[in-house]
């Protein structure tokens, strides 16, 4: 049977699947995403800290899950670097915690991971199987609990993805439509590349992949490729605040984490398993500013339509 007709048949499935950090941005638009199609536990928090170990288990143990979806971790790329004890509990520990419970449940592991665990020194897009470098705290963290996850073998996926933006959380979407409203002028950093990826583009994708076969790592973005300052002028042409960009280099705009010039992840594996490529992301930040303008404190219509890049 091919791998999509194979995607598609154990997606019709219907589970027990828990969420992890499921008040977060991503998490919430996957539970959306999979209720109605599966028996969903929303966790957050308050429910279960996952750092602890005897807590975690329990508590999955409990709702005895066919498979789980980890989305909680700590994205705050600079509180990381400040506080590196923190971060090893909430991406590292918590992630290990997760995929122990996971094995006492046999339960399928699908656990999201970050286009920061590499330096950015290629010149091409990462694959999957390209050498980790992490320059920060967050991206090491993240790589430390990814190990973790792969030692569950074959019932195990990791999902890397980069620049996330979507309702109901902070983003650099959220946050650049706020600088653009309040200043005239607003210093972007030209030199870094990536893909924006729309949480409500990735959920339904995660959906597919819980219930499918694939194991190891699978690189999953929205297509399309810019840096910083050309997302922010692609905000700038929707939402037409009149303000003014200027690009700027990643030395003249010092952060406490360092981030690598080029997080661009090749999503060839993802496509060779039968899946469709998520829409450019020029046209997926058109569907959020367009479905999000009350959250975001814009009003009005948009000039421009989704462009693809």
């Amino acid at each position: 049977m091919p791998d999509d007709a194979k995607e598609a048949g154990s997606a019709a499935k219907r589970l027990r699947v828990a969420v992890t950090g499921a008040g977060g941005m991503l998490g919430r638009a996957v539970v959306a995403e999979l209720r109605g199609t599966h028996e969903v536990l929303p966790l957050v928090r308050a429910d279960c800290d996952l750092a602890d170990t005897a807590r975690t288990r329990a508590v999955l143990a409990a709702f005895a899950p066919q498979a789980i979806l980890h989305c909680a971790a700590w994205t705050d790329v600079d509180g990381c670097e400040a506080d590196p004890e923190r971060a090893r509990s909430e991406n590292t520990v918590a992630t290990a915690n997760v995929a122990d419970a996971a094995r006492e449940c046999g339960a399928r592991l699908l656990a999201m991971s970050t286009d920061y665990v590499f330096d950015g020194a290629l010149e091409r897009p990462y694959r999957e199987d390209d050498a980790m470098a992490p320059l920060n705290v967050y991206g090491r963290t993240k790589r430390a609990g990814e190990e973790s996850v792969l030692r569950l073998g074959a019932n195990a996926l990791v999902v890397r993805t980069s620049w996330l933006f979507g309702p109901g959380g902070r983003n650099f979407v959220r946050t650049m439509a706020g600088l653009l409203r309040a200043q005239d002028e607003v210093r972007v950093v030209g030199d870094q590349i990536g893909s924006p990826t729309y949480t409500l583009d990735l959920a339904p994708a995660l959906g597919r992949l819980v219930g499918a076969e694939h194991s190891g790592i699978l690189h999953v973005t929205n297509s399309g490729v810019c840096s910083w300052y050309e997302l922010a002028t692609a905000i700038e042409d929707e939402l037409t605040t009149g303000c003014r960009l200027v690009p700027c280099r990643s030395d003249e705009f010092p952060r406490p984490a360092r981030r690598p010039r080029n997080s661009v992840l090749d999503n060839g594996r993802y496509h060779a398993s039968g899946s469709l490529p998520l829409r450019p992301w020029r046209a997926a930040l058109h569907a959020y500013l367009e479905a999000n303008r009350g959250e975001l404190g814009v009003g009005g219509e948009s000039r421009t339509g989704g462009r693809g890049s």
